[in-house]
């Protein structure tokens, strides 16, 4: 009989131990404990049941180039049903919400590919007046929001000298890219050749010089040993600060380079002998009246 009473009790302490654990288990489930988990206020909340959230961090700093274009990308996830909209902090007016655009200025345009995180609000020709603050903020109760601070640099990324350059086979080609007056460093320029980007290692033919620093601005150099007539095309440079403008070169066998001779030598010729015939005409009509 003791014995029973004994396991009576044990058994008791155990069902009280095992409703006491599963209490503690579901408390996140009441309603006054789902705030413990769904805190609007906070930008990364966690939870299966936390809804949207950003997946960057506070504060984004962003700088654009005048005259390009600037892409402000707002990371989102668990967005489910709500709306994403930009808004600028200097006048508050909506610019975007989803994929419409609320503002007469046909530079903003709001980019979202179907199954992506990814919000981008797209700034084209970026003028030095788009400075300021901007807003991407998902639809819930309260709004949830992360801020982007745009700076606009009015740097150039140019490549130096003639758009056209004219190289005989076998000779030396040099092309030097620069960066200027940008605000930030520039980690790396980018050289290309018909759309195809140059890996030096790859190529034993290109050889591009380390980036080179001065008094606000940055260089690199792309040198050709020996230019062939592969080497010819279309040339342009890229960094952090953009683009620069196509450069055309043009690699000329010693046949290329008498026939190129004796075109530009007619075309000198020809162009005389209209200036000549202008100034006939022009006398004979002077003299008739």
């Amino acid at each position: 009989m003791m014995y029973l009473r004994m396991f009576q009790c044990i058994l008791l302490a155990s069902l009280l131990r095992q409703g006491q654990s599963g209490a503690k288990q579901n408390d996140w489930r009441s309603g006054s404990d789902l705030s413990k988990l769904y805190d609007s206020a906070t930008p990364n909340p966690t939870g299966s049941l936390s809804g949207p959230y950003f997946l960057q961090k506070p504060a984004v700093s962003v700088t654009g180039i005048r005259g390009k274009t600037t892409f402000l990308v707002c990371s989102i996830r668990n967005l489910a049903n709500y709306t994403v909209s930009w808004v600028r902090h200097s006048d508050t007016h909506p610019l975007t919400i989803g994929g419409y655009t609320y503002t007469p200025d046909s530079r903003f345009t709001s980019v979202h590919k179907p199954s992506s995180e990814n919000w981008v609000l797209e700034i084209r020709d970026t003028k030095l007046s788009d400075v300021g603050t901007y807003e991407c903020q998902i639809s819930t109760s309260p709004v949830r929001s992360l801020q982007f601070h745009l700076n606009v640099s009015d740097s150039l990324t140019e490549i130096l000298g003639s758009i056209e350059r004219h190289v005989d086979k076998g000779s030396p080609l040099n092309l030097t890219c620069r960066v200027s007056s940008y605000q930030l460093s520039i980690p790396y320029i980018i050289w290309n050749h018909n759309n195809q980007q140059i890996n030096p290692d790859e190529s034993g033919s290109f050889n591009v010089s380390p980036l080179r620093t001065g008094n606000d601005y940055y260089s690199r150099s792309l040198i050709v040993d020996s230019a062939q007539k592969h080497h010819s095309g279309k040339y342009f440079c890229v960094s952090p600060a953009g683009q620069s403008s196509l450069v055309g070169v043009h690699v000329h066998s010693e046949e290329n380079a008498a026939e190129l001779y004796l075109n530009s030598t007619v075309r000198i010729y020809l162009d005389n002998l209209y200036i000549f015939i202008s100034l006939i005409w022009f006398s004979l009509q002077t003299t008739t009246t």
